[in-house]
């Protein structure tokens, strides 16, 4: 049994950001209104699940872990460094086999590869955070901070939207399945939708398959990549 309203549990979310020296927008309102209602959607803060708490208390603490996580997530900057796995010696070796590289280049290959594989697994945060600051003037709401599992955009309506992205279509996550079965056990008529940013087998962009009217003519490859460019010098 809850012993907080959907009212109170917005408003505790607002004491809470207070707190934190943020403020509740109205899209992240929304949200928390729709996992009051559905909070199997949620990931667990501090061990228990929005479901299991019960006491205004419990509520405040849950809520902080949430906020914290939410905004810790929405003010850090994306940075490029090297991937932090040992490089694995035989690539080396098959580049100097297989291919056409003079052994004493392999270490400069080797350097650019793992430079270059940095780089790619930080593509999927950025496009994110480009769709966050085109969508969420349009009321969209960013799930960033890990607060829900396969789902990183959410737009109150009815239905409401659940969006999963991806940068590319032969990288979904699978995650999405469980929260779909989980609403569908709640008894909520929402299914996750999926876009992908590019196609892998030859790399055509898909803006124009952007679920949603709402800031959709604004999204192009062109300014994603300008985006990218800029975003250092924020």
């Amino acid at each position: 049994m809850k012993f907080v309203t959907k009212k109170e549990f917005v408003h505790k979310a607002d004491q809470v950001a207070h707190g934190l020296g943020q403020s509740i927008k109205s899209n992240l309102s929304d949200f928390l209104e729709f996992a009051y209602e559905y909070p199997v959607v949620l990931n667990r803060k501090g061990g228990i699940k929005l479901s299991e708490v019960s006491t205004p208390e419990e509520t405040e603490r849950y809520l902080s872990g949430l906020l914290t996580s939410y905004f810790g997530r929405k003010a850090r900057a994306i940075t490029l460094g090297e991937v932090q796995t040992v490089a694995d010696p035989a690539v080396d070796t098959v580049l100097e086999a297989f291919g056409t590289i003079p052994k004493n280049q392999l270490p400069l290959y080797s350097q650019y590869h793992r430079l270059s594989m940095a780089a790619e697994n930080k593509i999927g945060g950025l496009l994110e955070e480009y769709l966050a600051e085109h969508l969420e003037p349009k009321g969209w709401f960013w799930c960033c901070g890990n607060i829900i599992k396969g789902v990183d955009f959410f737009r109150a309506g009815r239905p409401v939207t659940l969006l999963q992205v991806k940068n590319r279509d032969n990288s979904e996550n699978s995650s999405s399945e469980k929260i779909r079965e989980l609403l569908r056990k709640e008894g909520c008529p929402v299914d996750i939708q999926k876009w992908h940013r590019c196609q892998s087998s030859d790399g055509k962009a898909c803006w124009d398959e952007f679920p949603g009217a709402g800031g959709k003519a604004q999204l192009t490859e062109k300014d994603f990549l300008e985006f990218i460019r800029d975003y250092p010098k924020k």
